[in-house]
């Protein structure tokens, strides 16, 4: 599956329809933080996240969003999911 200019994501059949789904564990969020991982650019976890994570915060990130620490202008896109940058 196409994430993006270069970019792309294991595919693997879905099991209710037949239709390639990404076989990502997390989905978008997980096959998009997977990509920025193997083209080698630092990212981190935004701070609504991180808040959610150590229990600070009942709030769901519902949003595919990632601080990146460096240069970074691809956009990464599946169907209507986009991943949304932070500086």
């Amino acid at each position: 599956m196409r994430l993006g200019y270069g970019v792309y994501g294991r595919a693997e059949p879905s099991r209710l329809t037949g239709q390639p789904m990404l076989a990502a564990r997390n989905g978008f969020v997980g096959a998009s933080r997977a990509a920025l991982n193997k083209l080698g650019v630092d990212w981190e976890p935004t701070e609504a996240e991180r808040a959610y994570n150590e229990g600070r915060s009942t709030q769901v990130p519902a949003n595919a969003v990632v601080r990146v620490k460096g240069r970074f202008s691809r956009r990464l896109r599946y169907g209507r999911n986009t991943l949304a940058l932070e500086r």
